[in-house]
């Protein structure tokens, strides 16, 4: 759904153009925090490679173009069976860490930064986590953590052999914040220019677009001065679509089609 279509949406509700283009920009910014409230969520999942990789092949051809070059995400690889990458900028809350190993995968447990374990000992002039000691019935074989910016991965090497070629992040993303400002940095414009948004694309998917057209009307009109029982009615339709939404979504996440029948009576 384009902001143009947003718009159109609203107004087709309300029977009257009463939103500006301030308004839709000031709107969509509210009802991107409120659903993120609410329990937003979208899956996504990044794959990074060794940091001293060959590039790939399209990576040589943004480079020809000028456009970003590290389009593929890279991890640091250290001595002692560690290594670290960026925390994505568009991830709200991490599901899970893997590591590609030749023989095998692994899936990393998560610490918490404060565990007085992490970085404790010194191995061979490196500080690393003394993954057996930590107080779990059954010893993991990977650790993940975050620190600042970057998501720090150590494994046991009496585990796992050899070193790690891919690693592999999913997680929730997050909404961006909408503002003049970003979206004239989207389109390339400066102050100067007008400003038409009316083709950009909204940055989340069509399913949450109409459940935000609910948001936006509520949102306008109560600063269009409707009535207090319009506008209760207006927001119970936006905040039941939003939860119906994440319960069809919470349905999704736990289907398990190895689900066990079970017989009652010899009946199944």
């Amino acid at each position: 759904m384009t902001y143009g279509e947003l718009k159109n949406s609203v107004t087709e509700a309300l029977g009257e153009d009463v939103l500006s283009m301030e308004q839709l920009i000031a709107g969509t910014r509210a009802g991107f925090g409120d659903m993120i409230h609410r329990g937003y969520r979208e899956f996504k999942n990044i794959f990074a490679i060794v940091s001293d990789a060959p590039a790939t092949l399209y990576e040589q051809l943004m480079r020809l173009s000028d456009l970003e070059s590290s389009l593929v995400p890279r991890f640091n690889l250290y001595p002692q069976a560690m290594l670290t990458l960026d925390f994505p900028s568009d991830c709200l809350e991490i599901l899970y860490v893997k590591i590609y190993f030749t023989e095998a995968s692994i899936v990393p447990i998560k610490l918490a930064l404060g565990n007085p374990l992490i970085m404790s000992a010194n191995a061979d002039g490196y500080y690393r986590t003394p993954i057996r000691s930590l107080d779990y019935d059954t010893t993991p074989d990977s650790i993940y953590y975050k620190k600042g910016t970057s998501v720090y991965v150590e494994w046991d090497q009496g585990k796992i052999n050899g070193d790690p070629w891919a690693v592999e992040i999913g997680y929730y993303k997050t909404l961006p914040f909408v503002s003049e400002a970003s979206l004239r940095r989207e389109l390339n414009i400066s102050a100067k220019d007008t400003l038409d948004i009316t083709d950009v694309v909204l940055p989340m998917p069509d399913e949450y677009c109409n459940v935000l057209v609910s948001f936006l009307i509520w949102y306008v009109a109560q600063s269009n001065g409707y009535e207090q029982e319009q506008l209760t009615v207006m927001k119970n339709e936006y905040k039941y679509s939003m939860e119906d939404l994440l319960a069809r979504k919470n349905k999704e996440d736990q289907y398990d089609e190895s689900t066990t029948v079970i017989k009652i009576d010899g009946v199944m």
